[in-house]
């Protein structure tokens, strides 16, 4: 959150925790409260992320709202932020996502990809990250729409249960997987790029130098970024 600050972009932010996360994802609360504590995998398999950001484009419909997961870290260099202008001018369409390196079957489960009814072609397809993406105007809408009636459809949708998989299939990636179908179920194509996450080599230090958002899963409290300054 402090890193945004300097980030003159973006107009209001949001932090969600425990504390009031009953006030930004009320049906998820009731619907899955004996679910959402730290015995479950993500405080409940990250059920409640569809619904704040549902809840974040009803309370600012002018708006667009940038997801980022805590331990995403913030660049704020003179060229980072030239990139993240770039992006929120891609996602004037209506949102911005970017995928993996890995195919859609082998990180969701066959009850998410039935229930999109996704096409060969999409399931052979990379996944999209939810560590971060854009959403804005009716078409954000209609994702955010999308990926919560299916997070709500019942907790085998994004707990770890499975039933009969593809030979290939390795783990089911809970919200992920779901925004993930729910974005091809409408036939959006994100970006085919390498995301950000942290600057451990000579290349990834230069992606990193210009890169506005690391996906860098860093809950130490401390900002890494100095390692890039190195």
């Amino acid at each position: 959150m402090e890193q945004s600050k300097y980030m003159k972009e973006f107009s209001k932010r949001i932090h969600i925790s425990e504390v009031n996360l009953a006030e930004y994802a009320p049906i998820t609360n009731d619907r899955y409260r004996k679910y959402l504590n730290s015995s479950f995998t993500g405080y409940g398999y990250f059920s409640w992320k569809p619904e704040i950001v549902s809840t974040a484009l009803k309370l600012y419909p002018n708006h667009g709202v940038a997801y980022i997961d805590a331990g995403c870290e913030l660049n704020y260099r003179f060229f980072a932020k030239l990139r993240l202008k770039q992006i929120l001018n891609k996602a004037a369409d209506g949102c911005y996502f970017h995928t993996l390196n890995y195919q859609e079957q082998e990180y969701t489960k066959g009850r998410v990809l039935n229930y999109f009814n996704l096409e060969e072609s999409d399931r052979l397809s990379p996944q999209i990250q939810a560590t971060w993406f854009l959403l804005k105007g009716d078409v954000g809408k209609d994702i955010s729409k999308r990926w919560l009636d299916a997070a709500l459809a019942g907790i085998e949708m994004i707990d770890d249960s499975t039933a009969t998989e593809s030979p290939n299939f390795i783990a089911h990636r809970h919200d992920q997987s779901l925004l993930s179908c729910a974005v091809k179920s409408m036939k959006i194509k994100p970006k085919r790029h390498k995301p950000c996450y942290r600057p451990l080599t000579v290349a990834s230090r230069i992606q990193c130098y210009v890169h506005p958002i690391w996906s860098s899963r860093n809950r130490s409290g401390q900002s890494i970024q100095r390692t890039a300054k190195g």
